[in-house]
């Protein structure tokens, strides 16, 4: 009898500390609840429609595992950009030029055993911008270690900037920035981008043969809206036309062993408050000469 008494005393004391904690539990969640409500109050409201930032779909989520609600659903994934995206304006592009760059590109991948054929029309950025991405969707495939595309980068730059430099005189290409800049222009006289400019991190005087970083600002590349589309699925290896084509022209003026590597970025020039509705429209390209 004193065993089972004991046993009933134990198991009262059991359920009453259950019940405490929870009532605990309880009480700081309501704490959590009404300091949120509070301080909500102070700050200024969004309108039905506003689109929420990644801050604000951090805070929903951390607050959700703090009061242990439901996060099996990704909030992240539920939540669709409330913005309206314009389509990136569509230009004309030279129509012979974009055909000679893309037949050199799929001879240069031939050689590597890759087969690629150009579409037979490329008269807007739109029809190039899906060229670019269909061909690096199957460069990927046949360039499978980084030294394969990395001479394949080199070749194709060859090729990309001995047709650049077709339209050029030899003395736009003397200096590094001019040269660059003179580079930058063509494509642009091309349709292949809607303008670039070339600029120093520290842009004091005139003298440009010393090789100092440069950076190059594209707006409007046709292979902007590809590489974007390329990441999406995963490709990150999609090295702009127009890098390229500095790249070798770098390699010549310095006489370097090796193109320059370059690296780039993509831009979106509309400011957003929904992370989720970034559209690449321009790409900066950043050459180290390191």
């Amino acid at each position: 009898m004193l065993k089972v008494t004991l046993l009933l005393v134990s198991l009262i004391k059991n359920v009453c500390s259950v019940n405490v904690y929870q009532q605990q539990q309880l009480k700081s969640r309501r704490s959590i609840l009404l300091l949120t409500t509070k301080t909500s109050t102070l700050l200024p409201s969004l309108p039905a429609f506003a689109a929420r930032g990644a801050a604000e779909l951090d805070a929903e989520y951390y607050f959700r595992a703090l009061l242990k609600l439901d996060r099996d659903r990704d909030i992240f994934d539920r939540r669709r950009p409330r913005i309206s995206i314009e389509p990136l304006k569509t230009r004309f592009v030279d129509e012979s030029f974009a055909r000679a760059i893309f037949s050199d590109a799929s001879y240069c991948l031939s050689k590597w055993g890759g087969k690629w054929i150009p579409p037979e029309s490329i008269v807007t950025s739109d029809v190039a911008t899906d060229a670019c991405r269909d061909f690096y969707e199957t460069a990927v495939n046949v360039l499978q270690s980084k030294e394969q595309r990395q001479n394949f980068a080199n070749d194709f730059g060859d090729s990309l900037f001995e047709r650049v430099s077709l339209s050029l005189q030899k003395q736009d290409l003397k200096s590094l920035r001019f040269g660059a800049q003179a580079i930058v222009n063509t494509w642009n006289s091309y349709g292949w981008i809607d303008s670039g400019s070339v600029v120093r991190f520290e842009d004091d005087d005139d003298q440009d043969d010393t090789p100092r970083p440069l950076q190059v600002e594209l707006k409007f590349p046709v292979t902007a809206p590809a590489a974007a589309q390329l990441e999406q699925s995963g490709i990150i290896w999609h090295p702009s036309f127009v890098g390229l084509s500095l790249a070798t022209f770098f390699r010549r003026t310095l006489s370097l062993p090796s193109p320059c590597p370059f690296q780039e970025y993509l831009l979106d020039d509309t400011y957003r408050s929904d992370p989720r509705a970034f559209q690449a429209s321009s790409t900066l390209l950043i050459f180290p000469f390191e």
